[in-house]
């Protein structure tokens, strides 16, 4: 068996001894276990035989010897490398699942966080008081349109915009609302030119910008800054805030005076956050902590 620090050598049949379920695992476990943690590892291990081979964890203990043909083993070996270079297993296997809902993912396009679940959670308890009105929700950066369909899924009687300024995700948000059969109007505009312009009042504006400051790229794991959109995770110049005081100002001529603001926000910077939406005229705001306890979080209003 090659050694696990050599990354670039790209695994062929010959280096599973058997071909069977227990074989792979063995490989897997032996492969990956200086680059992951146990727990990142564990996690790999049960969404790559899920997908490869639809076996559980339960499954595997009660049928290990399993034969795997060797079309699936080339593809498992295929992983291997992949996942050895830390590339994101959800670029790897094309999709990923969001509050409750698939969606596809590419690189280029940044991919849905636990975290942002958490947001558009709160957001549906929050806004129970809006169920049954006609509502118009717009989604600020939307990526994969993640929050937009999510959205769009609980709320069938909101008329949901989305912006973004890439072009790539813009095609995948497309692609993903009509894979879930959702209506969203999707708007190629930036933020930093308060645009969409003429879009009108809404009710609710929601936004998980590029917040992430080049002092923290060196504590950014290698699966995120290597492969992940820079555009769509750091905060541009030296305002960490830059979008967050675009947003704010486009909500001054865009968000209805009983609307709502929703934001993710960077953990160490939830003061200066909320300090910058009440310059902004915002008398209201609350932050929230993650599952993980850590201020992600911000809701505002007039």
């Amino acid at each position: 068996m090659f050694s696990l620090s050599d990354e670039n050598r790209t695994m062929t049949l010959t280096d599973i001894p058997m071909r069977n379920a227990v074989s792979m695992l063995y490989v897997m476990r032996q492969e990956l276990s200086g680059v992951y943690s146990m727990t990142e590892l564990e996690s790999l291990i049960q969404r790559t035989f899920k997908e490869l081979l639809n076996m559980d964890r339960m499954a595997l203990m009660l049928r290990p010897e399993t034969p795997v043909d060797e079309q699936v083993l080339e593809r498992f070996a295929e992983v291997i490398d992949r996942l050895k270079k830390e590339e994101p297993i959800q670029y790897i296997f094309g999709y990923t699942d969001f509050y409750g809902i698939h969606l596809d993912v590419k690189p280029g396009v940044l991919i849905p966080r636990p975290e942002t679940e958490e947001l558009v959670h709160w957001m549906l308890a929050e806004e129970q008081h809006r169920t049954g009105k006609t509502i118009r929700v717009l989604d600020i950066g939307t990526g994969s349109g993640c929050i937009a369909t999510a959205l769009a899924k609980k709320w069938n009687h909101a008329e949901v915009w989305a912006t973004d300024v890439s072009d790539v995700a813009l095609d995948l948000a497309r692609k993903n609302a009509r894979s879930n059969n959702m209506k969203i109007q999707f708007v190629k505009a930036s933020i930093l030119n308060g645009e969409p312009e003429h879009a009108g009042m809404f009710d609710i504006i929601v936004s998980n910008p590029p917040y992430v400051t080049r002092n923290q790229m060196p504590e950014m794991k290698r699966n995120v800054l290597d492969f992940e959109p820079h555009l769509a995770l750091f905060a541009e110049g030296k305002d960490p805030l830059l979008f967050y005081r675009a947003i704010a100002r486009y909500c001054q001529k865009h968000l209805k005076p009983d609307g709502s603001l929703y934001l993710e926000i960077n953990e160490d910077l939830p003061a200066d956050t909320t300090d910058l939406l009440g310059s902004f005229n915002f008398t209201e705001t609350s932050v929230r902590k993650d599952l993980n306890g850590r201020y992600r979080m911000v809701k505002a209003a007039w």
